[in-house]
């Protein structure tokens, strides 16, 4: 071979080139056809419009789950059970004064914590006003909010009112406007009530947090109660209304059964008791951060009292009697890997096209029999 054949643009070296190609194009899944040969028809139009928006629909809840990791939750024994409890509480009263209103702690090993000692975490607010009104025309106006974020607004906003400080944050301005709208209307029927706000640490054991009539003491290893014969005609009115409890910190997705839960006092006095089940609970975020709370279950008994009976012995007022469980649930936060997200987008958007393809060919198939048979 001459030098002139095997220079750059030489007959010879196109040719090695062209048959390279050839044979490289041989390896080509996707075969092309002539544009001349294409036929475009309505249908066909109208399904690949359909599969556009079906696979922007699937691509959507695809990036949602990426972006939410996935939870995994597993039951252990708990191991530790020396650590302090933190007891989260906002409550109302509405026909018991804050000077009435005392609040004791006692667990199963004898430790109580007396008003003076829960009272530095727990603030006391009078308040006045038609509550039930209140409440009920807020919920019309508020259907669709979550059971968390009505409480949480409603709380903000009567303690604001009963304090006469100002309000700020997102959703406060129309919600305060509302309140106090309806609040005008309301009648007002003297009484004063309480509002209770705060938290109690408490040892992680067996034990109650009570407000219960009369002043309280220890005796002899015991927690008494002092109920002045001369004041049990008056009775002990403890309608209240739970706008949260919790125990530990809060973490996305727990539920407080409690937040919300209104009770009426039907006679003169009763004993009303929270039984909870208190499960600890450790939530692993994705960032491996660790919250180490609780959550709880209950249920709840009322038992009527005559305090002009002297055959009674009971004692009225609200218990919230806990016991924790000696199992923990683990719940830690599982991200997607970005491979396992591209994968499942590619899937996506090849299992929907594949299968409309099949469907339309099968469906220009049937036509075209159903047309010939008909001619």
């Amino acid at each position: 071979m001459s030098l002139h054949n095997s220079l750059p643009g030489s007959p010879a070296l196109t040719t090695v080139r062209s048959r390279f190609v050839q044979k490289i194009q041989q390896f080509d899944v996707y075969p092309k056809q002539l544009e001349e040969i294409k036929v475009k028809s309505n249908f066909g139009a109208a399904v690949t419009i359909f599969g556009s928006i079906f696979v922007l629909y699937l691509l959507i809840n695809e990036v949602s789950e990426f972006m939410n990791p996935a939870r995994e939750d597993v039951l252990i024994v708990n191991h530790n059970r020396d650590e302090r409890m933190k007891i989260n509480v906002r409550m109302t009263f509405f026909n018991l004064n804050c000077k009435t209103l005392t609040l004791d702690v006692a667990d199963k090993f004898g430790e109580n914590q007396n008003p003076a000692t829960i009272f530095k975490t727990i603030q006391k607010q009078p308040y006045k006003g038609d509550f039930t009104t209140l409440w009920s025309s807020l919920k019309q106006e508020y259907p669709n909010l979550e059971t968390f974020d009505f409480e949480k607004l409603l709380w903000d906003t009567m303690w604001a009112d009963a304090t006469n400080t100002p309000l700020a944050g997102k959703g406060y301005a129309l919600f305060q406007k509302v309140f106090k709208n309806i609040k005008a209307k309301g009648r007002d029927d003297g009484k004063e009530g309480c509002m209770l706000k705060g938290y109690m640490e408490v040892n992680k054991v067996e034990g109650n947090f009570h407000l219960a009539v009369g002043e309280s003491h220890s005796e002899n290893g015991g927690h008494h109660h002092h109920w002045a014969a001369e004041t049990r005609h008056l009775g002990f009115n403890a309608t209240h209304y739970i706008h949260h409890l919790s125990f530990g910190e809060p973490f996305p997705g727990v539920l407080h059964p409690l937040d919300g839960y209104w009770y009426t006092e039907e006679g003169l006095a009763s004993q009303q008791q929270y039984f909870i089940q208190v499960v600890p609970t450790k939530y692993i975020k994705s960032n491996r951060a660790e919250i180490d709370t609780n959550q709880y279950s209950v249920t709840y008994h009322r038992t009527p009292i005559d305090p002009l009976s002297p055959m009674n012995t009971r004692l009225p007022g609200v218990f919230f009697k806990y016991q924790i469980s000696p199992l923990l649930i683990k719940i830690e936060e599982k991200p997607r890997s970005v491979s396992h997200f591209i994968t499942r987008v590619c899937a996506v958007i090849g299992g929907v096209w594949v299968v409309l393809g099949m469907l339309y060919a099968s469906a220009r198939t049937t036509l075209s029999k159903i047309v010939k048979k008909k001619e």
